[in-house]
């Protein structure tokens, strides 16, 4: 086709591995998204998350995970062990590979309780729009980060009391 340009391909980044000294290393990965609406009701609410293994001493290879009350929407490793699996015990059916991250379970749930309480409000005066943005944590958290894209952004103030 005349005028356009051949787009180079993409090549696949490598999956990243987590280095640890330890034998065995277990991630756990979780992804909250909720949406609001003006009126600060939820519209969406979504959790996702992933457990991966990677086993960094071959003499740990048999090495399995017991687990307990799992709920909601899962989906278990095509690697697993099925009838341990059914007994609450995470192994593989055959040996995998060392320094790999191997997928062990899949979920996708709705949040029962948020973890955080948002609330917002917009005023427009002059052109110009203010955001108040007020979060409040239900429960203990830790390392949680918030993100604005500066681009468009300017004057971000933060509470002297909520900083920190």
């Amino acid at each position: 086709v005349a005028g356009l340009k051949e787009q180079p391909e993409a090549e696949p980044k490598p999956k990243k591995v987590e280095r640890s000294d330890r034998a065995v290393l277990v991630l756990i990965k979780e992804r909250l998204k909720v949406v609001i609406d003006v009126e600060n009701f939820i519209k969406e609410n979504n959790v996702s998350g992933e457990v991966n293994m990677v086993i960094y001493n071959p003499e740990c290879q048999g090495v399995q995970l017991r687990i307990a009350n799992l709920r909601g929407s899962f989906k278990p490793s095509p690697y697993l062990d099925k009838l341990a699996l059914k007994k609450g015990i995470m192994r593989f059916e055959k040996e995998r590979g060392c320094n790999k991250s191997i997928p062990l379970m899949k979920w996708n749930d709705k949040i029962v309780k948020m973890p955080l309480t948002i609330e917002y409000w917009n005023d427009e005066e002059d052109g110009k729009y203010l955001t108040v943005i007020e979060c409040k944590a239900n429960r203990a958290l830790s390392d949680v980060e918030f993100r604005f894209s500066r681009d468009e952004v300017t004057d971000v103030e933060v509470e002297e009391h909520m900083a920190v």
